[in-house]
């Protein structure tokens, strides 16, 4: 947040050009990759908004006492200051340049130095001025609803006031307009975020705040509002804010404000407001409803991904058995696991899981639910383990269920049902059927090859309803072995 210099907005003294009236400023500055990002109150569409935190009103007396009595040798220029906070001090000394005339076609400055945040301080003058035409601090400060008077005295007749400087009430968006040698100021409290993709648009907002935080007091709050990624709250918004603080040590040599600073200095963060307006203490990494990131904090800058579009399904439907030269095409969403998009002309359409790439920081903390959904890659395609024939004694082709030979993680042919055999009854419990006459659609057995689960091995499943039944299975099976091997396949 540097320092920023602008056309002070106070009403001008009759007749007088105060086109020169400056003060410095300290200005937040946002920007977006998206052109036209921002449209102001006052029409203006830009990619980068520059907000002075420090906006000063100038106010001249509206009675010119002084040239309505000349008569009266005024011998003292002073100036009031109200008080300021830790802005001011002994090691950060506050220059107030006051320009002005004392004739016609003399213009002259004279400067008023304080090291106090509350004070009156005066300089002598050899003549009195006329007017005051520049008002200008050798740094900007926020009054906190203090202001800085400026007058002439004799000190016996009195003091006569001059002016006022004072801070304006709500944050300014200062913006280059055509045909002025200075910049203009238009209101800072609300501005248009005009996304992309057809998305409606949302308001960014900066507005005043009184929040103690230690030492420091927090100044504005910046508020980014989104619409939430469901389908079923649009009404909702959820936002991102961050805090203006200013800092402990004042204006000098450290920045006047910090974004997010707090006094150990070792958590920076931003508050996050779910559509469910819970406020979440949100760190680098963190990502909103809709899918917008925390990029980077620091004191003096700080990185926001906004999401420009939500995850959507896409629907392509076109003829089978045939070469087809038409397509349909839909795009509905976002949906969530679990949803049906009957509400969304999709009656029969059921989202199940969704697949995707997690990363996750060093010091998260999580756990994971529903471990089945979790598909797993083979790191090869198949590993063939083959049996010797002389190692039966050893490693025995055929075992009983509970033998101790047996092993769980190999590939085993299961014969029998889950009624006579413990492991067919894992295979059944996994796959959710069991033994009955009307398995293997009718037939009365079923001669299946199920892969392996929870530490398991494959299975070739292998059995009937009835003794007869898992006869006939294994006689299948021999067959099917039969005739593959006569294939070659």
């Amino acid at each position: 947040m540097p320092a920023f210099a602008y056309q002070n907005k106070g009403s001008p003294l009759t007749n007088i050009n105060t086109t020169a009236i400056n003060e410095p400023a300290q200005e937040l500055v946002v920007t977006s990759s998206i052109p036209n990002a921002f449209t102001t109150s006052a029409g203006q569409q830009t990619s980068t908004l520059t907000y002075d935190l420090t906006p000063y009103e100038y106010a001249a007396n509206t009675v010119n006492a002084i040239a309505a009595n000349n008569a009266i040798t005024f011998n003292t220029l002073y100036g009031t200051l109200g008080a300021v906070g830790n802005y001011v001090n002994a090691n950060t000394p506050l220059t107030v340049y006051v320009t002005g005339f004392i004739g016609k076609n003399q213009k002259t400055t004279k400067s008023l130095v304080f090291n106090a945040p509350s004070i009156t301080n005066t300089t002598f003058l050899s003549q009195p001025f006329v007017n005051i035409t520049n008002v200008t601090l050798s740094y900007a400060i926020p009054f906190n609803g203090a202001s800085l008077t400026v007058g002439e005295g004799d000190g016996t007749t009195g003091n006569v006031l001059l002016g006022t400087l004072s801070e304006s009430s709500t944050p300014q968006i200062v913006y280059s307009k055509s045909g002025q040698n200075y910049d203009a100021l238009t209101s800072g409290s609300s501005v248009t975020y005009n996304q992309q993709n057809g998305q409606a648009s949302q308001t960014f907002s900066l507005v005043p705040e009184s929040v103690a935080k230690g030492n420091q007091t927090g100044y504005y709050k910046y508020t980014m509002s989104e619409l939430p990624a469901t389908p079923y709250s649009t009404t909702f918004t959820d936002s991102l804010s961050f805090g203006i603080f200013n800092s402990t040590a004042g204006a000098q040599p450290n920045p006047l404000f910090y974004l997010n600073y707090t006094p150990s200095g070792t958590k920076n963060n931003m508050t996050y407001t779910s559509s469910q307006t819970a406020n979440v203490n949100a760190g680098v990494g963190f990502r909103t409803e809709k899918g917008s990131k925390i990029g980077s904090i620091t004191a003096t800058a700080l990185t926001v991904d906004m999401a420009k579009a939500v995850d959507m399904l896409s629907f392509d439907v076109a003829a089978t058995g045939q070469n087809s030269s038409t397509l349909t095409h839909h795009t509905v969403g976002p949906v969530g696991i679990g949803q049906s998009l009957s509400s969304l002309g999709m009656p029969n359409v059921t989202v199940s899981k969704v697949t995707g790439t997690l990363a996750l920081g060093p010091n998260a903390t999580y756990s994971i639910t529903g471990i089945s959904n979790i598909t797993a890659t083979p790191s090869v395609s198949q590993a063939i383990s083959p049996v010797l024939l002389k190692n039966l004694t050893t490693s025995p082709l055929v075992v009983l269920d509970n033998a101790s030979t047996l092993n769980p993680a190999g590939s085993l042919i299961l014969i029998g049902s889950g009624y006579v055999n413990s492991l067919s009854e894992q295979v059944q419990s996994a796959n959710n059927f069991t033994a009955s006459p009307s398995m293997g659609n009718g037939s009365g057995y079923v001669v299946q090859a199920f892969s392996g689960s929870n530490g398991s091995g494959a299975r070739i499943y292998v059995a009937g309803y009835t003794a007869a039944d898992t006869t006939a299975a294994a006689n299948a099976f021999i067959q099917d072995l039969y005739n593959n091997a006569a294939s070659g396949s």
